[in-house]
């Protein structure tokens, strides 16, 4: 399945708007992010210490990340045909982003039954 630029572009903004009123009960950040329901998929547990400051690193890398995915936003055409693998990739993080977001502002609303 081939994405156009603006059809990706559609996608990006559509999950923005359905999200958009939860990023604004949130402005100041939400805290120490932790791993979702699909932990197993990633490191959790596998080895890695607590770090105190570990929501200060996921926001400077989540700051990183906005500003690559604007930057490569910028740099795919409307009309370009992507390769395979870069769709994939691409379609690949949203759904992990997502994921953790959905995770987190579930957390976040529910603290005591997540």
């Amino acid at each position: 399945m081939k994405l156009t630029r603006h059809e990706l572009k559609n996608l990006i903004q559509e999950a923005i708007k359905e999200n958009q009123s939860m990023l604004l009960e949130f402005p100041g950040g939400m805290g120490s992010p932790r791993m979702g329901p699909n932990a197993s998929e990633h490191e959790e547990g596998q080895g890695v210490e607590k770090n105190p400051n570990e929501g200060s690193m996921s926001r400077q890398e989540l700051f990183h990340l906005g500003e690559k995915a604007n930057q490569l936003h910028a740099l795919i055409s409307d009309n370009e045909d992507l390769d395979p693998w870069v769709q994939a990739k691409i379609t690949k993080a949203a759904g992990i982003v997502t994921e953790i977001f959905e995770f987190i502002t579930y957390k976040s609303k529910n603290p005591e039954g997540y």
